[in-house]
């Protein structure tokens, strides 16, 4: 019987890690911002702050608590935890399918340039369909396995990734657009970075959920969503 090492060791330990995490999107972030600040000005910044916020109030949408209810399931079941992950993937993806011709007929609705409409749906796509959408909940894995070490690590290649890339964007006259685009990119890297960890070393992910869950997720829930969308998208283009 191999011998278990104390709680508290275990909690100190992820402890440090989660707070290596932390501070590496901190730091990360607050140094994207200051570039982004310097080369593109108030305006600019301004524009670029705008976008993720609307783009992130959306993404709350998605949460409700899955999170957290995914890690506890797979932490107190015995199993591998492959249906809870389908399950909860299929839920986050149900609400995006909801949240999103809100999310169309608001940013057709307000008076924005054609360019800023643009980041927004790029910003909502790497927010909402790869960070909340996927990563947090693989991330969720490595919490349930007290593997927070595995976050850190993917933390700080995504935020590597991410600040060279808005260098690159903003170094070589790039503009909004190109910059969101950058950005979704490296939220693309950061949920592939994840999904291949945890499929390698904790569960066997995979993107195709049993035919019962896509039954009854996408066929038996979501009747009401596309009667709606065609509401809410001739709201918007009527105003």
């Amino acid at each position: 019987m191999i011998p278990q090492k104390p709680r508290t060791i275990i909690v100190a330990r992820n402890t440090v890690w989660n707070l290596i995490a932390k501070g590496t999107d901190f730091v990360g972030n607050l140094a994207a911002s200051i570039l982004i600040a310097r080369v593109l000005g108030v305006e600019g910044f301004g524009q670029f702050s705008f976008v993720v916020a609307f783009a992130t109030i959306f993404s709350m949408g998605m949460d409700w608590g899955l999170d957290h209810i995914f890690v506890r399931e797979i932490s107190r079941r015995e199993g591998d935890g492959r249906l809870e992950f389908g399950a909860v993937l299929g839920l986050k993806f149900l609400f995006l399918l909801a949240l999103m011709p809100i999310l169309i007929a608001a940013n057709q609705g307000l008076a924005l340039t054609e360019g800023v409409r643009t980041t927004v749906y790029l910003a909502a796509a790497g927010i909402m369909i790869f960070r909340v959408g996927f990563t947090r909940i693989a991330e969720g894995v490595f919490l349930a396995r007290d593997s927070l070490g595995q976050k850190a690590l993917t933390t700080i290649f995504y935020q590597v990734v991410r600040l060279l890339g808005v260098a690159c964007v903003l170094w070589s006259g790039g503009n909004l657009i190109t910059l969101f685009a950058v950005l979704l990119a490296a939220d693309l890297f950061q949920a592939l970075v994840v999904g291949i960890w945890i499929h390698r070393c904790h569960i066997l992910v995979t993107i195709r959920f049993p035919k019962e869950d896509v039954r009854f997720f996408f066929l038996k829930r979501c009747r009401w969503v596309f009667p709606y969308s065609s509401m809410a998208l001739t709201y918007s283009r009527t105003f």
